[in-house]
């Protein structure tokens, strides 16, 4: 993947450059658009898919009249692309989705844009997906529509609050990252094959949802002490994925603390799995009393966050007494809640 670059689009008479820049192709947008266009590529952990995107932008009146003058160019591409990215669901979202599926399903310039809406809450981003899956015939847009596909179902069976819809979610999120495996398994981004990053999302779909037997977790504490989660069954079980570089973690470390002592001579535990880069940080906030609870050290990243498919911290499970996963990245009073209702039951 070449850098990203830039370009400056003023008047009808300059042009936008593809990446080799080798191949200038004409624009036609009017000259009072003053366009600001760059070929970007920012951090992401699925996709190195890069796309001329629109920033600094006319407001949105303007990038609609831009894609319906000539809803089959390139430009008119570019527009609705950002549209779709950049702004809340709507109108204009959906009139951008349609010019695409129309117009552009088949281009090769879609990849980028495919690994985006994975995260997008767009109501038209599942439809669009699928029509790119089924009807665009580049290989590398077809993966990364089918990983973000394969994502949105995978959201909706972890959020599902009805365990017949989180089941239909989950059947269709893992026939979908298998597809993956199976078909774009070798495509790479970033330096890392597709198939190698459906195998994560996969076992968090299969074993981490609300409803399944939490897997165990061995490691060590931080005095060298081997231990396992399956250790604590019989007791309410709160895990906490953290790092003392996560402000949001630190925040809700009175909070933990509070559960414990309210709940002292009950079956209740908190485990921490510390992301911190060094040993010594994580035992540096147990001596200070900030931590009040067992913690494996995992390091960062570490081997237990990676088999959980941890993205981001805090990450939070809570357990009932089986083992069995009750409740995902609940906080603040949900949290007190979810701890409280198990404990009664």
């Amino acid at each position: 993947m070449s850098n990203p670059l830039a370009y400056v689009l003023r008047t009808p008479s300059e042009r936008i450059f593809t990446e080799d820049h080798s191949s200038p192709r004409s624009s036609e947008e009017p000259s009072n658009l003053g366009l600001v266009l760059v070929r970007q590529r920012k951090p992401q952990p699925k996709s190195s898919a890069s796309a001329t995107r629109l920033v600094s932008p006319p407001h949105g009146g303007n990038l609609l009249t831009l894609v319906d003058r000539d809803p089959k160019s390139s430009l008119a591409l570019e527009a609705a692309t950002w549209i779709i990215l950049n702004s809340p669901d709507g109108p204009e979202v959906a009139k951008a989705v349609d010019v695409i599926r129309h117009e552009h399903v088949r281009s090769k310039d879609l990849a980028y844009l495919c690994h985006q809406l994975e995260d997008s809450r767009h109501r038209s981003a599942e439809k669009l997906l699928q029509a790119v899956l089924e009807a665009n015939p580049h290989a590398e847009v077809q993966a990364h529509a089918c990983f973000s596909l394969a994502g949105i179902w995978k959201r909706r069976a972890m959020e599902a609050t009805e365990a017949r819809a989180r089941e239909l979610a989950a059947d269709e999120a893992d026939r979908l990252f298998e597809r993956v495996r199976s078909e774009f398994s070798e495509i790479q981004s970033d330096g890392v094959k597709l198939g190698a990053q459906a195998k994560p999302e996969l076992f968090e779909l299969r074993h981490l949802r609300v409803g399944k037997v939490a897997p165990d977790i061995e490691g060590t504490d931080t005095d060298g002490k081997a231990f396992k989660l399956s250790e604590y069954r019989d007791k309410v079980v709160l895990v906490m994925f953290s790092s003392k570089s996560c402000s949001a973690c630190v925040a809700m470390y009175p909070q933990l603390r509070g559960l414990l002592e309210r709940w002292r001579t009950t079956p209740f535990a908190i485990l921490g799995v510390m992301g911190d880069p060094e040993l010594k940080d994580t035992q540096r906030s147990i001596k200070e009393g900030r931590i009040t609870w067992r913690c494996w050290w995992d390091g960062a990243p570490g081997p237990i966050a990676e088999t959980w498919n941890v993205h981001s911290w805090p990450t939070i499970y809570v357990l009932d007494r089986q083992g069995v996963i009750r409740y995902r990245n609940v906080r603040e009073k949900t949290l007190d809640e979810a701890v409280d209702a198990l404990i009664r039951e």
